[in-house]
């Protein structure tokens, strides 16, 4: 660890930032960060530490000493933290905080009930992220639904949830509630149904009138509750919807159908600021490309990931090559084998690709010699292309 550099960078950006360092315990080096905080007067808003390994009562000790200028604390995969010190650790005087990032910590329900009891914490709170926090259920959410007054971004990855607690939001008096942020992503425990409950009775209540990301990803959703989603199309800018088994052809194409719904009075709207579609390995298909074509979604998007998608064919692509690439920065094609061939060589004659600087064609079957050429071609863009 440099501790001269590291020092620099707190004094310069009132930020504390390590990432992994090995297997070593690095508590000195931390206390002798904090110590030269303290001396300096140094007005921390961020501490960032990410899968270190420390005696976590002494640390902990010290971050509740500067705890009052936080805005942004996160402990990611400091699983050295135990559940007694979190408990001390939400004790503190966090009076400015606005992020809290515990993802792959041990971190318990009984933690998040403490939490939830820390006046400054409820009032300020806007963002919480306990992606992989196995040991977070349904209890410890109703704990933050019910005392949290201005959370917006739940980071719910891998977390053990079940519908329940969908329809306990839904039902909560918490009158402040609000959801603009939502990573379901390996929840696998929640079924269409419960997204579907979730999004048109959220949508009608207006709890999800702000909605701009939300990651079904590696679920077992269905068609049921993917289609649900254009409930929620006009504030929408990312969706993510990869590896769904459950999500067939024909729900691709009913999602980007125009219909009846709370959010969609005006049809001129629909899905007007979705910017970043992942659909990797699903089974978005040409009809479903083409409805986003009719729609003028595809002239608005940033990012377009549509890897090994089978229902993708030579013709689909070759359309995708003759689009207009307005906005497109990042475009993912790889993993359809042959199929993708035609276009990787049409976009690289284009004269025009304004705002394209990342473009993944993974398992394209041809020769080194031709993957160089590419290669070549596509840097003379400034384009980076990964094949």
């Amino acid at each position: 660890m440099d501790l001269e550099k590291i020092k620099n960078e707190v004094q310069i950006n009132n930020k504390l930032l390590i990432e992994y360092d090995g297997y070593q315990d690095v508590t000195k080096d931390l206390v002798e960060i904090f110590v030269f905080v303290k001396e300096n007067q140094i007005q921390l808003e961020q501490i960032q530490l990410v899968g270190l390994i420390f005696d976590d009562i002494e640390i902990i000790n010290q971050i509740l000493e500067i705890a009052q200028n936080l805005k942004y604390l996160g402990l990611e995969q400091c699983l050295c933290i135990k559940q007694t010190q979190f408990e001390k650790l939400f004790q503190g005087n966090f009076m400015n905080l606005k992020t809290l990032n515990l993802s792959q910590c041990r971190i318990s329900d009984k933690n998040l009930e403490a939490l939830s009891k820390n006046e400054q914490m409820t009032q300020n709170l806007e963002k919480i992220q306990v992606s992989f926090c196995k040991n977070i259920t349904d209890l410890g959410l109703k704990f933050i639904i019910d005392n949290f007054k201005n959370l917006t971004d739940w980071d719910l990855k891998g977390a053990n949830i079940t519908d329940e607690i969908f329809e306990y939001f839904l039902n909560s008096p918490n009158a402040n509630l609000q959801i603009k942020y939502l990573n379901l992503c390996k929840c696998t425990l929640i079924t269409g149904n419960g997204l579907e409950n979730l999004l048109v009775n959220g949508c009608e209540k207006q709890l999800l009138q702000n909605l701009w990301f939300l990651d079904i990803a590696c679920t077992n959703i269905n068609d049921q509750g993917a289609v649900a989603i254009t409930h929620v199309n006009k504030s929408l800018r990312k969706l993510k919807i990869y590896e769904c088994d459950y999500v067939s052809k024909r729900a691709f194409i009913q999602l980007f159908q125009k219909q009846e719904n709370c959010q969609n009075e005006n049809q001129e709207n629909f899905f007007q600021n979705l910017q970043e579609i992942d659909f990797s390995w699903s089974n978005f298909s040409g009809e479903a490309l083409n409805l986003l074509i009719e729609h003028n979604i595809i002239k608005q998007l940033t990012q377009f990931i549509i890897p090994r998608c089978k229902y993708m064919d030579y013709e689909d692509f070759d359309m995708l090559a003759e689009l207009p690439f307005e906005n497109l920065q990042v475009l993912n094609i790889g993993f359809n084998q042959n199929k993708i061939e035609n276009l990787v060589r049409k976009i690289q004659e284009r004269k025009n690709v304004p705002k394209l600087t990342l473009f993944e064609a993974f398992n394209l079957d041809i020769n080194q010699q031709q993957k160089n050429q590419l290669i070549q071609n596509y840097q003379n863009k400034n384009i980076l292309f990964l094949i």
